[in-house]
C-alpha cells in the first residue's frame, strides 16, 4: 500500500505493472475513491549491497479522472511493447438495461502550462494522461483484457466472447469482419452469458486458452485459416527462434500439420524442418567438442512433427531409432580394447583383427539384438526408406554400416578369443550361444547387408520425400 501513498484503510481494487525502456511502471486504481482517477507510477528499486540498505521508491507520473462517476473500472492492463507507454481500461456502467462496456486506450503526454501571477507568467511542462482510443461496447461489459507481446488486445465480455484485434503482420488473422470495432473480429463466439474469467496465450501467441465462470476451459485458434507463402516463411522464421531461444513450440507444430493439410503445401512442412536443422547444426559446427547430443532440441523437434503429420509415420520411426545410432556406436567403439588405429584401419575394409572388454560383452549382446532389429524394419520398410531423397543430415546409413562390421568381429571375438569373464563366469558358455545365435539367427547375412547398404550410397533418389536415411 505505501507504493500508492494509501493508508491502510484504502485498498487498491485494480493494478498493472509494465517495463518500459528500464523503467517500472505501475498504474493503480481505488473504487473508493471520489472521483475514480487512475495514477501511473514509475518504481525505483534499489537492491542492499554490503555497506548500503536496498530501497523502492515511487514517483507520480501522471493522474486522470474517469469521464463519469457512474463508470466502474473492472480491467486494466499496459499495452507490451509500445514505443511510448500505453494503458487500456475496461469500463463498466450499470443502466436500466444492463450492463454498457467501453474500452478506452490512454498514452502518455507532455503538455505545457502556464501560470499568470503579478510578476508575470511562469510556465513548466508536465506529463498527463490523454485518451486515445475508445471501443463502446453496449449490453455487455469488460471481464478480462489481455496483451499479446506485439501489443495486440483480447477482449473478454460478459456474453463468453473473445475479441482479438487484428494483426498486419505474423500469423495471427488479419482478414476477419469486424466485431465491436474496425480493427477486431471475434474469436469465440458468445456462450450464453457465461463470463471470460481469465485468457492465456500459447508460448508463440497462435492459440488462446480460456476458462469461463462455469470453470469451463477452452482453446481457439487465432492464426489465418488460409496459408500464404508469406506465413510459411514467418512460421519458419518462429521455429527457428523457439530453437535457439529453446522456447515452446507446440503450438507452432500444430500449424505445421495444418499446414501440410492445405493443397500445394503438402511437403512445405518437410522444408521447413529441414531448414531449421540445417541452420540449427551451421551455427554450432566451429564449436569444439561439436556431438549429435547438441542436436537432441532439434531433432526432438523434428520427431514431434513427423509424429502428428500425416503419412509421416515412417520418417518418424526411422529418425527416432537412427538417432540412437552415433551413441551406439560410441558404446561398440568404446568397448573394443584394441588399439583406435586399428579400428579406423577396419573401418577402410582392411584385414584386422579386434579384440573387446569381456565385462561388456554381455550388452554388446544386448545392443547387437537392437540393431538386428532395427535391420529388420529397415528391410521391411525399404521401398520407401531408399527410394526417397537422402538429407543432407543423414548419417544413419554410415553409422549402421560401421556398427555392422564391428558386430561381425564381437561375434568373432566372443566365439573364438581366449578371455575369461571376471563377473558372472559361469555365463560365458551362454553368452557364446547368444553370439552364435546373432551370427546364424538372421534371415540375410551381415555381410550381404552391409554390402546392400554400401551399393545404396551410388543410387540416385529419384523422389522429393525427404528422409533421414
Amino acid at each position: 500500500m505505501s507504493l500508492s501513498g494509501l493508508d491502510d484503510w484504502q485498498r487498491i481494487s485494480h493494478a498493472a505493472i509494465t517495463l518500459v525502456k528500464d523503467k517500472i511502471y505501475l498504474a493503480t486504481h481505488c473504487a473508493s475513491f471520489q472521483p475514480k482517477a487512475i495514477q501511473i507510477y514509475t518504481i525505483d528499486i534499489k537492491f542492499p549491497t554490503v555497506d548500503k540498505k536496498g530501497s523502492i521508491q515511487r514517483k507520480l507520473v501522471a493522474s486522470t479522472c474517469l469521464d463519469k462517476d457512474d463508470f466502474h473500472v473492472t480491467q486494466m492492463v499496459f499495452k507490451r511493447r509500445a514505443d511510448n507507454l500505453q494503458l487500456y481500461l475496461g469500463l463498466g456502467e450499470e443502466t436500466e438495461l444492463g450492463w454498457n462496456g467501453l474500452v478506452q486506450q490512454w498514452g502518455l503526454k507532455q503538455v505545457e502550462q502556464s501560470f499568470t501571477t503579478d510578476l508575470g507568467s511562469v510556465s513548466r511542462n508536465r506529463t498527463t494522461l490523454h485518451c486515445q482510443l475508445k471501443i463502446q461496447v453496449d449490453g455487455k461489459y469488460i471481464t478480462c483484457l489481455k496483451c499479446t507481446k506485439d501489443g495486440h488486445l483480447a477482449m473478454g465480455l460478459s456474453d463468453g466472447s473473445i475479441h482479438l484485434e487484428l494483426s498486419k503482420q505474423g500469423l495471427l488473422k488479419n482478414n476477419e469482419t469486424i466485431s465491436y470495432a474496425p480493427n477486431f473480429w471475434c474469436v469465440v463466439q458468445p456462450k450464453d452469458s457465461d463470463d471470460v474469467v481469465d485468457i492465456i496465450f500459447s508460448p508463440n501467441e497462435t492459440h488462446l486458452l480460456y476458462i469461463h465462470a462455469s470453470r469451463k476451459i477452452g482453446i481457439a485458434r487465432a492464426t489465418h485459416n488460409i496459408f500464404t507463402e508469406e506465413h510459411a516463411k514467418i512460421l519458419s522464421i518462429k521455429i527457428q527462434q523457439c530453437l535457439f531461444n529453446n522456447m515452446d513450440a507446440s503450438d507452432l507444430t500444430s500449424e505445421l500439420v495444418r499446414l501440410s493439410k492445405q493443397p500445394g503445401f503438402e511437403d512445405k512442412p518437410q522444408e521447413i524442418i529441414d531448414k531449421v536443422l540445417s541452420t540449427y547444426e551451421s551455427h554450432y559446427q566451429d564449436e569444439e567438442e561439436w556431438n549429435v547430443g547438441q542436436l537432441q532440441k532439434a531433432y526432438g523437434l523434428a520427431l514431434t512433427v513427423f509424429t502428428r503429420l500425416p503419412g509421416k509415420q515412417v520418417q518418424s520411426t526411422n529418425l527416432a531409432r537412427g538417432l540412437q545410432l552415433p551413441v551406439i556406436l560410441e558404446c561398440f567403439i568404446s568397448s573394443c580394447s584394441s588399439n583406435y588405429k586399428d579400428v579406423i584401419r577396419m573401418f577402410n575394409k582392411e584385414d584386422v583383427h579386434l579384440e573387446f572388454e569381456p565385462n561388456s560383452l554381455w550388452s554388446l549382446v544386448l545392443l547387437s539384438t537392437w540393431i538386428f532389429d532395427y535391420v529388420k524394419w529397415v528391410l521391411h520398410e525399404w521401398n520407401m526408406l531408399f527410394h526417397s531423397k537422402k538429407s543432407q543430415l543423414s548419417e544413419s546409413r554410415e553409422y549402421l554400416i560401421k556398427i555392422l562390421m564391428l558386430i561381425q568381429h564381437f561375434i568373432r571375438y566372443t566365439n573364438e578369443a581366449d578371455y575369461q569373464l571376471d563377473h558372472l563366469s559361469e555365463s560365458q558358455h551362454i553368452l557364446q550361444q547368444y553370439a552364435n545365435t546373432l551370427k546364424t539367427d538372421p534371415p540375410i547375412a551381415i555381410k550381404e547387408v552391409i554390402n546392400l547398404l554400401n551399393d545404396l550410397n551410388s543410387i540416385e533418389s529419384n523422389t522429393k520425400n525427404g528422409l533421414f536415411f
